[in-house]
């Protein structure tokens, strides 16, 4: 991005640098990312996973249809928090790049850190409860939030001014940001057929996959998700705001 681009904004949104800033930063960062990454999601994962299968899996049986809603959305509400903790890395990172500002790369007070894993499980709740309702409206709602935690990170609202912030955002833009979701989507579940060998059925009974294997490639794509929702964050503020430099000055000086 040209310096004209920082102090007075692009004059039209652009996919490509996205894109381009998205590969900008894992270059510069995705070994620490990565690690991060199989820390904050892949370890937990792991870890839920061995819980369901010694614990929950005795309290609410997986064939009944019970245990298998109720063990999806706590699966939901875990996933639900560790995306969000993975944004709060990413996006001050993100952030100090865009603005050359390494001030902003600030860590997460306790109180910004506890709003994030609040946010994160209302957001996830409202998702699918829509999703299982209607899915289309649980789509739309789900990027119409996506901006919701990089603005809670950098903007420090509370969780209602953060959504609608997100909404304000993200309009005009969903369409794009749908087909780069999906994208991602796509990669991790070819990723997860090929470490399954074809059969996600037999691969749950075995303890390599299910205990390393996807936790590892889960952790993969939370890292990218955070970073393509970051790298979304910095062209629509730079993009509406006209400069992400000083759309950051009150918040970082």
């Amino acid at each position: 991005m040209t310096t004209a681009e920082q102090t007075a904004g692009p004059s039209r949104f652009d996919t490509s640098r996205v894109v381009a800033r998205m590969v900008e930063f894992l270059r510069r960062r995705g070994f620490a990312l990565a690690a991060l990454s199989l820390v904050i999601v892949g370890a937990p994962t792991a870890g839920l996973e061995w819980i369901e299968e010694a614990y929950l899996s005795t309290i609410v049986p997986y064939d009944s249809v019970l245990g298998s809603v109720a063990l999806g959305e706590l699966r939901g509400l875990v996933d639900g928090v560790l995306s969000a903790v993975m944004l709060g890395w990413v996006v001050p990172r993100m952030a100090a790049a865009a603005t050359g500002d390494a001030g902003a790369r600030r860590g997460l007070s306790i109180g910004r850190f506890g709003l994030l894993v609040a946010g994160s499980l209302v957001v996830t709740f409202c998702v699918s409860g829509a999703l299982c309702l209607l899915v289309v409206p649980g789509v739309l709602l789900s990027l119409a939030w996506a901006m919701w935690a990089p603005v809670l990170v950098t903007e420090t609202p509370g969780i209602g001014e953060a959504l609608n912030r997100s909404v304000e955002l993200t309009r005009g833009h969903r369409g794009a940001m749908f087909l780069a979701f999906l994208a991602v989507f796509v990669a991790y579940g070819i990723a997860l057929l090929f470490a399954a060998k074809g059969s996600l059925v037999n691969a749950g009974r075995d303890p390599v996959y299910r205990f390393g294997l996807f936790p590892a490639i889960l952790a993969g794509q939370y890292a990218i998700q955070a970073v393509l929702t970051s790298s979304f964050y910095v062209e629509l503020v730079t993009f509406k705001d006209g400069g992400f430099r000083s759309h950051l000055a009150s918040v970082f000086d």
